[in-house]
């Protein structure tokens, strides 16, 4: 019996120290959330300048973009970054209809994000071919784009016949890009691709057609 009356204390000494234990667990994580809170409430000034800050940057891209011809891609009123071409030509061959539909959007969301750059790239769309889908969809809406638009699948001959300035950019690719030029002289090459994972090493092997170097973005 006494055996018994000391195992019944035990456990009721242990349910007391749980319940001791509860409270400071409690007492803990209230610490840390008003811990958090107090550092976010810190950070809020400065996360709003950034805001702010930000957004003045994208109007006044936005503004010098808006005050250039909409033809004229050369145009010295717009502080322009590297040159990007969007290589489209394999669009036609590779992509099933709702894949060509889904570039469709995907172009516009791409251009109006590059015009609030604060330096945008110079863009470029090749090898749009006027019989595609993808030219009689978007070719009112290109009309008005600052790009540069050619219908050749041949970039090195769209870009002057110099391999050595053109990077394809690929995720399969081999070799990482480890640096970035900002002269528009050097032309970066992104795949007018919807593959979700269908079309593995399609842009190398272009990349390679093209006779270019493939580097895979960070």
């Amino acid at each position: 019996a006494a055996a018994g009356d000391g195992g019944a204390d035990g456990d009721a000494g242990g349910a007391a120290g749980e319940s001791r234990q509860q409270p400071r667990e409690r007492d803990l994580r209230s610490a840390e959330f008003w811990a958090r809170r107090r550092e976010a409430q810190r950070m809020k000034p400065n996360l709003k300048a950034a805001r702010v800050a930000n957004k003045r940057r994208s109007k006044a891209a936005l503004a010098r973009w808006r005050s250039v011809s909409s033809v004229d891609a050369d145009s010295d009123e717009v502080a322009w970054g590297a040159t990007l071409c969007i290589d489209l030509s394999m669009d036609a061959d590779v992509h099933t209809y709702r894949e060509t539909k889904s570039l469709k959007h995907q172009l516009p969301f791409a251009y109006g994000a590059n015009r609030r750059l604060p330096r945008p790239f110079r863009l470029h769309l090749c090898g749009v071919a006027e019989h595609s889908l993808l030219h009689k969809e978007l070719a009112d809406v290109m009309a008005q784009w600052l790009v540069k638009r050619d219908a050749r699948a041949d970039l090195v001959a769209v870009f002057g016949g110099d391999a050595e300035r053109i990077t394809y950019l690929s995720p399969d690719a081999a070799q990482p890009l480890t640096t970035v030029s900002c002269d528009a002289r050097h032309v970066y090459v992104v795949g007018g691709l919807v593959d979700h994972n269908r079309l593995k090493q399609a842009t190398v092997r272009r990349a390679a057609a093209l006779g270019v170097a493939a580097r895979r973005p960070p």
